[in-house]
């Protein structure tokens, strides 16, 4: 029950970000959407089969997947807006949020 809690507050946080913030052309669906989905699912997942490897209970599991992965996510958007010069993009870390619940999900499915 933490976890969808904690999942709501966090989605809600994301979606409502400054619509000013993001890069132009930032569609909602593209080849780099589906590239952060797919990072953040293997990251997720990777980290909560070592969680689980390490005895972690699933609210554990759960946020050390997550923070990770999201942790890495937003230091991505860091990058791309100090060095790259491209913006700071919610929706990459919103397909972020939606991989590495999909990744924890997945793995949890086959434990």
């Amino acid at each position: 029950m933490k976890a969808c809690a904690f999942l709501l507050l966090f989605a809600a946080a994301l979606l409502t970000g400054c619509a000013t913030a993001s890069p132009q052309n930032d569609d909602w669906l593209g080849r780099d959407k589906a590239k952060h989905f797919l990072a953040a699912g293997v990251i997720s997942g990777a980290a909560a089969v070592i969680a689980d490897k390490q005895g972690m209970d699933n609210d554990e599991s759960f946020y050390l997947a997550f923070g990770i992965t999201l942790s890495l996510g937003a230091g991505k958007e860091a990058f791309d807006m100090k060095v790259r010069k491209t913006g700071w993009s919610w929706k990459d870390l919103a397909w972020d949020t939606l991989g590495a619940l999909a990744g924890y999900g997945i793995v949890q499915a086959f434990d």
